[in-house]
């Protein structure tokens, strides 16, 4: 998790660094959001681990919060004609 949250970190900087057009800024602000609740959680996980949460309970709640935040990033990304960010 560590590992991925380090990676994950830039990844969302530089996009916060681009300006999308005004007509899918909206959708672009979305999934920017989604991608930060994303990290949040991912770090959220690695506290309860530190804290001695059951790593099964604690994967099986991070599964949940993740679902419907991949989801969104998922419909923005077809939204904006970005295949490469979908998650398969």
């Amino acid at each position: 998790l560590n590992r991925g949250i380090a990676t994950l970190k830039p990844e969302l900087a530089g996009l916060r660094a681009l300006k999308a057009p005004d007509d899918v800024a909206d959708v672009y602000q979305a999934t920017l959001t989604a991608f930060s609740k994303e990290l949040d959680e991912l770090e959220k996980t690695v506290r309860r681990l530190h804290s001695g949460e059951d790593p099964v309970v604690a994967w099986k709640t991070l599964q949940t919060k993740l679902a419907p935040l991949e989801a969104t990033q998922d419909s923005a990304w077809r939204t904006l004609d970005i295949p490469a960010c979908i998650t398969s």
